[in-house]
């Protein structure tokens, strides 16, 4: 449910889990395919048209701390079966 105080309760929970990384954020609503790829797993130089440099993603920018998939529940069926595995 939109507006319930989601991430909240996660800003939270990180602050009291010791985590010593960042807590990292993302809302995946209305993210088609290739952008959730991208935005989560990064991408080396040259992987496609217009990536002039290598990108981290968000699950390594969260390593060692919290990422937190702000309406999960709206990502696409294709996109939810890449996080799964």
């Amino acid at each position: 449910e939109s507006g319930t105080g989601k991430e909240l309760i996660a800003q939270a929970l990180h602050r009291v889990s010791g985590r010593a990384g960042e807590m990292v954020s993302l809302n995946v609503a209305g993210l088609d395919d290739n952008m959730f790829s991208d935005t989560l797993f990064g991408h080396v130089k040259g992987a496609f048209t217009g990536a002039d440099r290598d990108r981290k993603g968000m699950i390594a920018s969260a390593a060692g701390g919290t990422l937190f998939l702000d309406e999960i529940g709206d990502l696409n069926m294709a996109s939810q079966v890449k996080l799964l595995r």
